[in-house]
């Protein structure tokens, strides 16, 4: 085993005690038949995104599991369960809990009581919340308007007032008044008024 100086990189430092492969490349390009796997085991970028930083992973495991969040170990695998967490948390509030247990009409309650608070969202008599989403979709542009608009429908069709909420708030702040006019519109309509004020 030959030992290596490390010159400076501009993407961090090794840490102390890791084992690292590295080899020279081939005049193709290739890194040496000693390191390949075949077939390549291909990565999904959905749940191990690219990075110019460093993933700790289990080899064993990359090798035996086809469940790739198993193949992350120590601080890399805690990463991935709090991103985890946090999209959960802004699919279901539109925002991250502990911002939610902050603000509207989830303020000051602990998250048992909040999630009952937003089981109570009804939808009011006499509300359109089509012609909001219709307004809201002539009004904004682009994938994100589009998606969380198909959101809300959705929502409508299942009595989902939660979701509806969630998707008002994840497109909070769209800068377009009509856009957040009609999204404070949604939010009355299905009883969420103190949340308006932070629109």
């Amino acid at each position: 085993m030959r030992t290596l100086t490390e010159t400076p990189r501009g993407c961090g430092h090794r840490k102390d005690g890791g084992a690292y492969l590295v080899g020279d490349m081939s005049v193709l390009g290739n890194l040496p038949s000693c390191v390949l796997v075949d077939p390549p085991i291909p990565i999904d970028t959905g749940i191990i995104p690219h990075s110019r930083g460093v993933y700790l992973v289990n080899f064993d495991a990359v090798l035996t599991e086809s469940d790739q969040r198993l193949w992350l170990a120590g601080t890399s695998a805690e990463s991935l369960r709090k991103r985890d967490d946090a999209a959960w948390e802004i699919e279901r509030y539109g925002m991250r809990l502990n911002t939610r247990l902050h603000v509207g009409i989830c303020k000051g309650l602990d998250p048992e009581q909040a999630e009952q608070r937003l089981h109570q969202l009804q939808l009011a008599r006499g509300t359109y919340p089509a012609d909001y989403i219709l307004a809201i979709t002539r009004a904004g542009r682009g994938r994100r308007i589009a998606r969380e608009t198909a959101v809300m429908q959705q929502a409508i069709r299942d009595k989902d007032w939660i979701a509806l909420l969630a998707a008002c708030w994840r497109l909070a702040g769209y800068d377009n008044k009509i856009v957040g006019d009609n999204i404070k519109r949604l939010m009355v309509s299905i009883g969420a008024i103190a949340d308006t004020g932070l629109v």
